[in-house]
């Protein structure tokens, strides 16, 4: 039975069932507390599980050990927030400064309105969305001044710049600067800047310039934010399900109307409908059963199979399709075929390029003929 209950299903399964009832299930004593707390890391609720006992269950009814190390926990993610959020002030205090609009992305912007309190929501970098490259590029510059040093130039047909702050050769945080929402061809366009700063709804503490997405358009971009993830083999932390499951909650019977218009005039309504799957399976959360039904129904005319989004390479050839012109697709398979130094390195470590590149061409190989092996 011990070994049954520390395997990961399970125990993702009672961190979920513990966010939502605020109690943990009656055999925790049976379950080592590390394997508890690893979970609850992997997942990035480490806080707001402490919060939900804390409120929820009597202090007596936890094991001492399991509590205190809980608090320990959730204390060192409430100094990494403190120390975050005080780079996001900082941030956007300078690029307000500069004229230049922002949109926050991802838990930074929803742990300050969506969550009780910010540092509820565990992130690891900070997302900024702005109007164009050119203004990602004026970023760049503008905070460089300000200890931000950028990785070059990752391609054409990469959508986000990475900027490390660094003190005393260490890694102190990191921006992802975006030119569009999601940094693939296939979604990238699914949203213009411009379309969601027209709905985009301020922040508690940041400057007018520095704004978050509107609760409908936030939504559609954790859907397809998920599909993007599938498709690179990216770890499903539970905190992403939690944000839908929290977002459902908030949509009103307009808001609903309007999100699946929107999913069905950009096409995105198997992404979305694959989603909420999850999110259901995971907290039991209650969608408009009309609306999962539309979705389910549009998406069997939609060019992208959602019951496809985690085939590598499915989603690799979506988004060679996705590209009108030829001349684009030509430069997209270059850049994936010889990606610049910095992302070679940032993927495999560091070292000359010639042989980190035969390093990814075997780990390609290896996938293509494993999959093969699969469909066998």
């Amino acid at each position: 039975m011990q070994a049954h209950a520390r395997d990961k299903s399970d125990l993702r399964q009672w961190l979920a069932s513990a966010l939502l009832a605020g109690s943990v299930p009656a055999d925790l004593h049976g379950v080592p507390m590390a394997d508890w707390l690893d979970c609850a890391r992997r997942e990035g609720v480490v806080p707001l599980l402490e919060d939900r006992l804390r409120h929820a269950v009597a202090g007596d009814a936890l094991p001492a050990g399991f509590r205190e190390a809980l608090t320990v926990a959730a204390r060192e993610a409430l100094m990494l927030d403190m120390y975050r959020s005080h780079e996001l002030r900082r941030v956007g205090g300078v690029l307000a400064d500069a004229n230049l609009r922002v949109l926050v992305l991802k838990g930074n912007a929803l742990g300050l309105w969506l969550y009780a309190r910010p540092q509820l929501r565990v992130t690891r970098d900070i997302d900024l969305l702005f109007a164009s490259r050119e203004d990602v590029e004026r970023a760049v510059a503008l905070l460089a001044r300000h200890g931000y040093q950028p990785e070059p130039d990752p391609g054409k047909f990469f959508f986000e710049r990475k900027c490390k702050l660094l003190v005393n050769g260490v890694s102190r945080g990191e921006l992802d600067l975006h030119c569009k929402l999601l940094n693939s061809p296939l979604f990238g366009d699914v949203l213009g800047f411009d379309e969601l700063w027209r709905d985009a709804m301020p922040l508690p503490g940041l400057p007018h310039g520095v704004q978050g997405l509107s609760p409908v358009h936030a939504l559609a971009h954790a859907c397809l934010n998920r599909a993007l993830d599938l498709a690179v083999g990216e770890p499903d932390p539970l905190k992403l399900h939690y944000d839908v499951h929290l977002l459902a909650a908030r949509l009103d019977a307009d808001a609903w109307l309007r999100f699946a218009a929107l999913a069905r005039e950009r096409r995105v309504c198997g992404a979305c409908a694959r989603m909420f799957n999850e999110t259901v399976q995971a907290f039991g959360t209650r969608f408009p059963a009309p609306l999962l039904a539309q979705l389910q129904a549009c998406s069997l005319d939609e060019p992208l199979d959602w019951q496809r989004l985690q085939d590598w390479r499915y989603m690799q050839w979506r988004s060679f399709l996705a590209m009108p012109r030829w001349g684009e697709r030509l430069h997209w398979l270059y850049e994936r075929l010889f990606p610049t130094p910095s992302r070679v390195q940032g993927r495999y470590g560091k070292g000359r390029r010639l042989p980190l590149l035969l390093r990814r061409f075997r780990r390609g190989l290896g996938l293509l003929f494993q999959r093969a092996g699969e469909r066998r």
